[in-house]
């Protein structure tokens, strides 16, 4: 049993109204491995052992919320069958289009190859196609870039294939490093990005160009105040719309400057720099 446990993964699947749905996703999918959309219904995927702090979590939410969940365990291969069936490719830009690895058919000018799996990240979340919006306009051939929270690397692959010089990735989640390798692997990008396994919050150079931060809003809250003398153009999302206020006050409080403000259903990024 516990090798076919070891094997497993367990998927949520949520049904809510369309307003709230985003809200109660924010609050749970920091732990999980991956989400989908399916015939309206939500479904994320996590490690079996987390169900129980999940399942604490969804009941909490449901106090505030109207909504209903279910646990589906499902077998390593199911999985994979699952991703294959409702990934696919996603157009960033009119230059840039995101594709399963599977994918060797689709042509763009740049193509970013994703394995999807077992680490956030695959273009489809409005936080992520922000970022990779914002990153084709601020890199230029050679620019600097820092990935804090990097997960599948998307991001920072996104940024070398845009021709950024010097990539780093930082991640402390163990379970991102192996689809973070083969994702390099697909976009024939082994070597070519620097991966360090380590706590954000631990990080202490931020003397790049660019750097880009796709967490959560408390984890950025705490970032922050150690990017006070950086040079870089910074871009942070992650952030739901009912965060907007307290980045603004951080921000302020911080005299950082806001250079531009989007928004994508009920997400936000900002750029902002200390000059």
């Amino acid at each position: 049993m516990n090798n076919l446990l070891e094997k497993s993964w367990m998927e949520l699947g949520l049904k809510t109204q369309d307003r709230d749905k985003e809200i109660i996703i924010a609050m749970i999918e920091n732990k999980s491995l991956g989400a989908i959309l399916e015939n309206n219904i939500s479904k994320l995927y996590f490690p079996v052992g987390l169900k129980g702090n999940i399942e604490v979590k969804l009941q909490q939410l449901e106090t505030q919320f109207a909504f209903s969940w279910s646990w589906k365990l499902l077998l390593d291969n199911n999985w994979h069958l699952n991703w294959k069936d409702n990934f696919k490719p996603i157009s960033i830009s009119q230059k840039i289009i995101v594709v399963p690895s599977w994918d060797n058919v689709t042509s763009a000018d740049i193509i970013v190859k994703i394995e999807p799996g077992r680490a956030f990240g695959t273009g489809h979340h409005q936080t992520t196609f922000m970022a990779i919006q914002t990153l084709e306009k601020l890199i230029k051939n050679g620019s600097s870039v820092l990935d804090l929270g990097s997960g599948s690397g998307i991001l920072a692959i996104a940024s070398k294939l845009l021709g950024a010089g010097r990539v780093d990735a930082v991640e402390l989640d163990n379970d991102c490093l192996e689809n973070f390798k083969k994702n390099l692997e697909y976009n024939t990008l082994t070597g070519a990005v620097n991966y360090f396994d380590m706590d954000v919050l631990d990080w202490e150079d931020f003397h790049y160009d660019i750097i880009v931060i796709n967490i959560n809003c408390n984890t950025i809250l705490e970032i922050l105040p150690n990017l006070t003398k950086s040079p870089a153009i910074i871009l942070i999302t992650g952030l739901l719309k009912t965060d907007k206020n307290k980045i603004y006050e951080s921000c302020k409080n911080l005299s950082f400057i806001i250079k531009n403000f989007q928004s994508m259903d009920e997400w936000i990024a900002l750029e902002i720099t200390n000059v």
